[in-house]
């Protein structure tokens, strides 16, 4: 993270610049730095969108990421939701067409099709009763090196969710779904 304090600095309203970081995993020795190119959207690798549907206990849960999300990397890019029923089903789902947002289920859908399932995992969280303990993780660099998913290289863009069940809600609305995540895999 980096503030520019200049009165020169680049803005919205101000002039015209280029910003740039470090490409990760290099040291930067000046006068002989090392750039990654950027241009357009944001520095952020990933980026939060969209609303989370309340769950049966009023509990709105949260999509998060940690690390990078690379082609090559084959692993330590983690996708994580939390503040869930605990002790649940659910899974991680995501596309490479775009965002959206429509209703389903009672929430909102934020990937737009074709989406593509992972496989199903368990919130865990406290024993129960339900409380809002639940959470899960999903290494997505894994999850590309296994050749699970196809069309998934380096400048992809991904768009994901968090569905899970949600018993305290009458079918067919008994699910929840996280607010959503939108990166880009790096090489």
């Amino acid at each position: 993270v980096a503030t520019d304090v200049s009165p020169q600095r680049i803005t919205t309203a101000g002039v015209t610049g280029m910003v740039s970081r470090s490409k990760q995993g290099t040291t930067n020795n000046p006068p002989t730095p090392i750039f990654e190119s950027w241009s357009g959207g944001s520095l952020g690798l990933a980026g939060i969108y969209c609303t989370a549907k309340v769950n049966s206990l009023g509990c709105a849960g949260s999509i998060g990421a940690a690390g990078t999300p690379s082609a090559s990397a084959g692993s330590g890019f983690v996708i994580s939701a939390t503040n869930l029923l605990n002790n649940k089903f659910g899974l991680l789902f995501f596309g490479l067409s775009g965002p959206t947002d429509v209703p389903f289920q009672g929430g909102s859908l934020c990937v737009a099709a074709p989406i593509v399932r992972t496989a199903v995992q368990s919130s865990g969280g406290n024993p129960p009763p339900d409380d809002c303990s639940g959470s899960f993780g999903f290494d997505f660099n894994a999850y590309i090196a296994s050749g699970s998913g196809s069309g998934l290289i380096a400048g992809q863009e991904v768009w994901c969710q968090y569905w899970s069940r949600d018993p305290g809600f009458p079918p067919p609305d008994n699910t929840n779904l996280t607010d959503a995540l939108h990166f880009t895999i790096c090489d």
